[in-house]
């Protein structure tokens, strides 16, 4: 510990100690990656035990629900920087359910377990799709009504406008909205200055208060859960007998009830719309990890199969030159399907927000190219070195017949050289 702290230095351990509560969640988060390193091994001995036997369908429905428990675990550590945690967790999580789907797909010998698999992707497809065209439709049309704007205008050029209108930008509830960034990116002079701008202007006294019915969509969108609409009258209760009013004053107060609900909702069109976008980053990554995984992994079996080494791989137990390609030929499929989603969700998002895919994907991939390699290749690692026997064993050989031993190795080196003398 002594010798930790003179190499660290004293001012590493002044900084963690002054912010502690940081530093325990850092902890946290670290431990919840590592529970990865032990739950997918784990996973992957018992679908190797389930293989051939009628339990194999129900172990290889136990992965998406492995996915969503570790992914709220890591979620609930990145709450506090929005903008690293499509990376910190999508890169992490979904790598590793990516490839061991892989893994398993390769080791099963069902047509059944392809085919629910194959059954619970496209649902999931189908209803994020659904969900994500729902809401942006909704959205967009609130925000044309508030900012203006023609049907064929898209989700981003709306909130740009919106932010440009200091007026109904003041009115926005952004206690949960970060404008600075955990990263630097390299902005223009007109950006870096409507940034500015909107550091500086202050939030209307209604939009001051913490709203207590928002929750962050990073929360649930990662785990697969909707959200339900927010801008919803709460119940009154009915059994309360109310005074006879003129049908003027009853038509005011209504009037005034609605014109309330109509603020309220317009007041959280700004943090919905991000959150919205949100969203559409992470289908992005998740999408994008879920396609060029399986590609990968079979283009890995299909490459060490042909090595000398191949034998001390686990997962290449059975496979031999022959019938590699018939082996990985499940897996190429999950990865055409994967690749199949990927390109209608761009569709879908060129559509809706106007965001084009790949150049959203380059940019997230390039930006954050330091923490996004460094994940992948120390994964990579870890999961494949699992994987692979230890290529030496021990013995334990008694003194006598370690003596023995070299005396025979001695006998055999002389008679060797008297050989090679004579």
């Amino acid at each position: 510990m002594i010798s930790f702290r003179a190499v660290i230095g004293k001012t590493f351990f002044e900084d963690t100690t002054a912010d502690l509560k940081q530093t325990i969640r850092f902890i946290m988060f670290i431990c919840a990656q590592i529970l990865l390193i032990i739950v997918y091994p784990a996973y992957q001995a018992l679908f190797t035990i389930a293989v051939d036997t009628h339990h194999e369908v129900f172990v290889i429905l136990m992965l998406p629900l492995i996915k969503s428990l570790i992914k709220f675990l890591l979620l609930r550590m990145t709450t506090h920087m929005e903008d690293l945690t499509p990376e910190a967790v999508i890169f992490t999580v979904d790598f590793f359910n990516a490839l061991y789907l892989a893994t398993c797909m390769q080791q099963a010998t069902a047509s059944t377990t392809m085919g629910v698999v194959v059954a619970i992707d496209f649902i999931h497809v189908i209803f994020s799709l659904y969900s994500h065209n729902r809401r942006t439709s909704t959205i967009q049309q609130r925000l044309r009504n508030l900012v203006g704007g023609h049907d064929n205008v898209h989700l981003l050029t709306l909130i740009v406008l919106l932010c440009h209108k200091q007026d109904i930008y003041a009115k926005q509830v952004r206690t949960t909205i970060q404008l600075r960034s955990s990263l630097h990116y390299h902005l223009s002079n007109g950006t870096q200055h409507l940034l500015n701008m909107l550091v500086e202007i202050k939030s209307s006294p209604s939009c001051k208060q913490k709203p207590r019915s928002i929750h962050p969509l990073s929360s649930s969108i990662l785990i697969g859960v909707p959200q339900r609409p927010r801008c919803v009258m709460e119940a009154k209760d009915l059994n309360r007998i109310h005074p006879i009013v003129p049908e003027k004053q009853e038509n005011q107060a209504r009037n005034a009830v609605q014109h309330h609900d109509s603020v309220t909702c317009n007041s959280f069109i700004l943090q919905e719309t991000l959150e919205t976008i949100f969203t559409a980053e992470c289908h992005v990554l998740t999408e994008y990890l879920e396609s060029i995984i399986p590609i990968l992994y079979g283009g890995f079996v299909l490459v060490i199969v042909r090595l000398p080494n191949a034998i001390y791989h686990i997962d290449l137990q059975g496979i031999t030159r022959q019938n590699a390609t018939a082996t990985v030929h499940s897996v190429f499929i999950l990865a055409l399907l994967e690749l199949l989603s990927f390109a209608v969700l761009g569709v879908v998002m060129q559509r809706n927000c106007g965001i084009r895919t790949f150049h959203h994907l380059a940019f997230v991939l390039e930006t954050q190219m330091v923490l996004i390699q460094g994940k992948l290749i120390t994964w990579a690692l870890l999961t494949m070195g699992f994987r692979v026997i230890h290529f030496g064993k021990y013995f334990y050989q008694t003194p006598a017949k370690v003596n023995f031993m070299l005396t025979a190795q001695i006998i055999a080196d002389s008679e060797l050289c008297i050989d090679i003398i004579g």
